[in-house]
């Protein structure tokens, strides 16, 4: 009778490893299902102390899409913003576009409150879930489950919105 090797592995892949499983179940702990009301309580939460001027850059990704959207927003308007598109082939982003004030708009703190609000809302996206940043209060991450057409979920259609960065500008 043969018996069959074994592999080891060295124990830094394995660390290595677990570390990827722990960092993606960290990043998508905390999620919760969204509703009206957390999200006007924790938008009430940044109304009262407002961060009026910061950066912030915010991660969309769909299927086969993914975006980086940066912003410059001063005393609460928008200065300057632009999106970058990942190309897979390449690895990388490509060069930044301008964004018009309307197109930035949901990337700003109080337009990721407005999208889960408007999400919640939806009929036919069933599922929303947030996890929500504590300080300055906002969404951290937003997922949002395929919209559902005639009872059935429709590929493509879901998407995870991701808070890549918050900066508050100081003086500001």
């Amino acid at each position: 009778m043969v018996t069959p090797k074994r592999t080891h592995f060295p124990s830094w892949i394995l660390l290595l490893l677990a570390a990827a499983l722990l960092s993606t179940a960290a990043c998508r702990s905390g999620l919760e299902r969204a509703t009206v009301a957390k999200v006007d309580q924790m938008e009430q939460a940044w109304r009262a102390s407002p961060v009026s001027s910061y950066r912030i850059v915010v991660d969309v990704d769909r299927p086969g899409d993914r975006r980086r959207n940066e912003l410059l927003v001063e005393d609460g308007a928008v200065i300057q913003a632009t999106v970058k598109y990942w190309d897979p082939q390449r690895k990388a982003w490509d060069e930044p576009f301008p964004l018009n004030q309307e197109q930035a708009e949901p990337f700003t703190v109080l337009g990721l409150f407005e999208m889960v609000r408007e999400q919640i809302l939806l009929p036919e996206r069933a599922q929303v879930q947030v996890k929500w940043r504590e300080s300055p209060p906002m969404p951290e991450l937003i997922v949002l489950g395929p919209v559902s057409m005639n009872g059935q979920p429709v590929s493509g259609t879901e998407a995870t919105v991701f808070l890549e960065s918050f900066e508050p500008l100081a003086g500001k």
